[in-house]
């Protein structure tokens, strides 16, 4: 599962990194991949920094996650939010360090610098982007099973006992590999969407070291 989520993660990010550069989709999936194994290297590295950075900041986030837990009704959208903030701090981290921006000692500590005055911003952001995501796999996946068992149980006279048969359980199978490969699509979406934050972000924090460098261009020393 680590392997298959880090290929997935790897795959979207390189896919956003291709669609930047490019500002088109006119590139092919020999390309994402291709790029993904030349850096392949680095996302290994950054999954170790990763889980080391969160053991430090493991206590300070549970403390603040268990004060949500007691709060009633917006204490589980809290702990989303939280969850949210650390998803975009660390996705962050990583293009730092993918971009070359930062080394692995600290791409941490600039990304959190540059996400610090708007964070809680960002983390709604991406919680709402991510809820809807869930909410259209809810959609799409559980209702149709819904109709199909309705209409199987009342019209094809399918009773629980088909679902033990072999061709039930291939049914099942069919459908559970679907539902995996399009939350799968979704979340390579939520890759994308996460990568607008980033360079939303990053234009914000450098946007205006640049603006203000060019305003002193010609200016009298002081």
């Amino acid at each position: 599962m680590i392997a298959l989520g880090l290929y997935v993660y790897g795959i979207s990010i390189e896919y956003f990194m291709l669609l930047k550069e490019r500002k088109s989709t006119a590139f092919s999936g020999s390309e994402v991949f291709r790029n993904f194994r030349s850096n392949l290297g680095k996302y290994f590295m950054f999954l170790i920094a990763m889980i080391l950075a969160l053991i430090v900041v493991f206590i300070p986030l549970a403390i603040v996650a268990v004060i949500c837990a007691f709060i009633p009704f917006i204490g589980s959208f809290a702990i989303g939010i939280l969850g949210s903030m650390v998803g975009i701090w660390l996705f962050c981290s990583f293009l730092f360090y993918r971009e070359g921006y930062s080394d692995l000692g600290s791409c941490f500590t600039d990304a959190y610098v540059m996400l610090s005055k708007k964070l809680i911003q960002y983390g709604i952001a991406t919680y709402i982007v991510n809820f809807i995501f869930q909410m259209a796999v809810m959609m799409i996946s559980i209702v149709p099973l819904i109709i199909m068992g309705l209409l199987s149980f009342n019209f094809l006279g399918i009773d629980a006992a088909f679902f033990d048969s072999s061709w039930g359980k291939l049914l099942m199978t069919f459908g559970g590999l679907f539902i995996t490969l399009f939350t799968l699509f979704l979340y390579m979406s939520g890759v994308l969407a996460n990568g607008i934050i980033y360079e939303t972000a990053k234009d914000l924090k450098f946007g205006e070291r640049i603006y203000g460098m060019i305003e002193k261009i010609g200016g009298k020393d002081e």
